[in-house]
């Protein structure tokens, strides 16, 4: 009755976990990856520009586009999470900037920010990508209540080309990707599935040959172009050499990855256990096939014994004048000898039955002679009659056969003489005629 109930609880809980645990992808740690991007603010006589940057050491560098800085305005930086107003703003020193490549970096003193890491990674075309930046975030003025809260938009990277950012200007490497970007946008990092920067967001749209714009496509400054800037300006920045598998995570305490970790744990254990009450399902109809199969063994043994045990009645032809003289009798071969407990073992092995062959073990319902010792298997060995020669075969006994001391390999027959010494487990005979 518990074995029932156990199978019926093992499918219900398989059941279950199909339909409300489904295996969801993990994603980037968005609220720590926020932490790393601010707000810039370029403060000019005609107005107010913004665009996104991020956080790339623990000196408070931060790197941006060229095109968000320039004018020659007041730079400022506004942390995430904090009102847009005059009194949050951080003043921003320029440390090095590139029309070229349209990048910056800035340096923001007591900014206690964590930095994003690099990806040293080659981003391959169709992996999962992530836009985090400030589009419209604030007004020509200043006097606003809006609080710096950053956008985050998917996609895939298309393919890397080589392009250029102004007419005539150094041919560069540019990700094209499908996150969406605004204004605003503009020096924000574009990360992989890891949270690793792999691009700096540019541009949202880009101008075909013919004139046309390009919708659906947005672009940014490929990882490399960044950190060869980095290092040739020996700026410290921190790069990652692990590569990013499309369900991997960026920190432990991501409840995405926990929430699929979960339901990982929880399908495998019902799978687990379905399998298990399958095997109780299974293992008494599989104890019937080997008792049938063996029963018919031992059934087809025994008439092949007692068809050769069968008299035959015909009169045998004899030639004229001939003296009928008496037949000598064959002597019969005995295994003889002491079990564990020292109770006499006295096996007789008749001609007839040797010739269709004899299997001695414990189970009287699947062997011709039984030999009652718990060291002898069931089934233990096979003796038989080849080419007049007697053969003793071990039939994969749990604990061996011996012939004068030395153990013989299972199903590999083995001669025996007489005189010869049998062990069956812990029972030792001796081959006799009588």
């Amino acid at each position: 009755m518990f074995k029932h109930f156990y199978i019926l609880f093992c499918y219900v809980v398989l059941l279950f976990s199909m339909l409300f645990s489904p295996l969801t992808q993990a994603v980037p740690d968005f609220e720590q990856l926020d932490k790393s991007v601010v707000l810039i603010v370029n403060k000019q006589h005609a107005g107010v520009a913004t665009g996104t940057g991020f956080v790339i050491n623990e000196q408070g560098y931060v790197v941006t586009n060229n095109h968000v800085i320039e004018g020659g305005g007041e730079l400022f930086v506004v942390d995430g999470g904090e009102q847009i107003t005059r009194e949050n703003l951080r003043s921003a020193r320029l440390k090095w900037s590139s029309a070229t490549k349209d990048l910056a970096v800035l340096q923001v003193n007591g900014l206690n920010r964590p930095y994003l890491k690099l990806s040293g990674f080659e981003l391959v075309k169709g992996s999962r990508i992530h836009a985090i930046g400030f589009p419209g975030a604030a007004s020509s003025t200043l006097n606003t209540d809006d609080v710096a809260e950053s956008t985050v938009s998917g996609g895939e990277a298309s393919r890397i080309v080589d392009g250029h950012w102004s007419d005539n200007s150094q041919v560069l490497q540019i990700v094209q990707h499908t996150a969406a970007l605004n204004g605003g946008n503009s020096g924000g990092p574009l990360l992989n599935n890891c949270g690793a920067v792999v691009g700096v967001n540019t541009m949202k749209s880009m101008q075909s040959e013919s004139g046309e714009i390009i919708q659906g496509l947005f672009y940014a400054s490929y990882i490399s172009e960044l950190v060869s800037s980095l290092s040739a300006q020996n700026f410290i920045f921190h790069e990652t050499s692990e590569s990013c598998k499309l369900s991997s995570t960026v920190t432990g305490d991501n409840p995405n990855a926990a929430q699929s970790g979960v339901s990982l744990w929880i399908t495998g254990l019902a799978i687990l256990m379905a399998l298990f009450a399958l095997v109780l399902t299974l293992r008494r109809p599989r104890q019937q096939i080997v008792q049938t199969v063996e029963s018919y063994s031992h059934w087809l043994r025994r008439s092949e014994v007692k068809k050769a045990k069968e008299p035959d009645y015909s009169v045998p032809s004899v030639p004229e004048h001939s003296v009928l003289k008496p037949s000598k009798k064959e002597p019969i071969l005995v295994l003889s000898g002491f079990d564990a407990n020292g109770q006499a073992v006295h096996l007789r092995l008749p001609g007839e039955q040797l010739k269709v062959g004899i299997m001695i073990g414990r189970s009287a319902k699947l062997v011709d002679m039984v030999v009652r010792d718990s060291s002898v298997s069931r089934r233990h060995v096979k003796i038989y009659l080849k080419a007049s020669a007697l053969m003793l075969e071990d039939v994969n006994s749990s604990n061996g056969t011996q012939v004068n001391t030395k153990t013989i390999s299972p199903f590999k027959a083995v001669s025996m003489n007489m005189g010869d010494k049998v062990k069956l487990g812990g029972v030792e005979l001796t081959l006799s005629a009588e």
